[in-house]
């Protein structure tokens, strides 16, 4: 049966973790930043081992700011790409749900690493390379030093039955030709 509306998608968090749950990358290798480095493959692999022996995870502040502690990282891994990061902003926290209003209205979509330096290089182009770091902490911020290093999803709604009945209504309502 053919109809005329595309598919719809919709994502309900069904668990308590996922209010203020949002992800992104917070380096993208082979990105000149403007500090002039370049973080290379690899760059956190001996840090992320140390820090999951160590039973630690870097931590999450606010645009670097070591007195506003806004959540917990929940994933940090090393793809093709970059440093890719999962984490939850702690709604409760002084400012967490400031923050997870402002990455929500994307006035906030960029990350950023705290780090430090353990082996670099310099490139013929004059840049510096970092090709070892201890990674200490990542950030949302306003402006990202590596332009690419962006949330690329922030979780906005979470199904109690209250909310998940109201996004049926809605839903139905857009269906039927009708605005809700």
């Amino acid at each position: 049966m053919k109809t005329g509306y595309r598919a719809v998608e919709v994502r309900f968090a069904l668990d308590e973790t996922a209010p203020g749950v949002f992800e992104g990358y917070g380096s993208v290798y082979g990105v000149l930043d403007s500090y002039n480095t370049v973080f290379m493959p690899g760059v956190f692999a001996a840090s992320l081992t140390e820090h999951r022996a160590a039973g630690t995870v870097p931590m999450m502040l606010w645009q670097h700011s070591p007195s506003r502690e806004i959540g917990e990282w929940l994933e940090i891994r090393e793809d093709p790409q970059g440093l890719f990061v999962r984490g939850r902003i702690d709604l409760e926290a002084p400012g967490g749900a400031k923050a997870h209003r402002m990455l929500k209205g994307a006035e906030v979509r960029g990350l950023s690493v705290g780090f430090r330096r353990r082996k670099t290089s310099l490139l013929a182009d004059g840049s510096t390379a970092i090709l070892q770091a201890d990674l200490i902490e990542i950030s949302p911020v306003r402006r990202p030093s590596n332009p690419r290093a962006r949330v690329t999803d922030v979780r906005s709604a979470t199904a109690s039955p209250t909310g998940l009945a109201e996004h049926i209504r809605r839903f139905a309502a857009i269906i039927g030709g009708q605005h809700a």
